[in-house]
């Protein structure tokens, strides 16, 4: 994620802000576009953070920060594309992906890239159904 990895604090934080701030700028995609995404962000993070381990010798490498770009994405895609919405987006996902609720964290487990990058799109999911939850509110 060009370097954002290596951010010297909090990287997965500064990567999901540059992820909003990149999804702001732009257009309101589709019900398709917003999936496909998805599908390829997903694919290229585990793809990218298994070989990471791989040649790290670390099961969650720090400097792996495509995880936080996936699961940012996958709140994003669930609420309004709107100012309030992408911010909304943001603070649930660094809770649920800080705080890790034990679903989360077991996911974590899961083997090679598979566990880096499955805890991330669950938090984003979580962030995704609650904002929603608190939209219609």
């Amino acid at each position: 994620m060009f370097g954002l990895g290596y951010f010297p604090y909090a990287p997965g934080t500064i990567t999901s802000i540059v992820t909003v701030v990149v999804w702001a700028l732009l257009p309101n995609p589709d019900l398709a576009n917003k999936i496909f995404l998805l599908v390829v962000v997903a694919l290229l993070g585990l793809f990218a953070s298994h070989k990471a381990v791989a040649e790290l010798s670390d099961p969650d490498p720090s400097c792996v920060v495509i995880d936080e770009v996936a699961g940012q994405l996958v709140a994003l895609s669930m609420l309004p594309h709107t100012a309030s919405g992408m911010i909304l987006s943001l603070l649930l996902f660094r809770f649920f992906d800080i705080r890790k609720p034990w679903f989360i964290a077991d996911l974590e487990k899961l083997p090679g890239g598979l566990g880096i990058m499955a805890d991330d799109v669950v938090a984003g999911m979580l962030a995704g159904f609650l904002g929603q939850i608190i939209f219609l509110i």
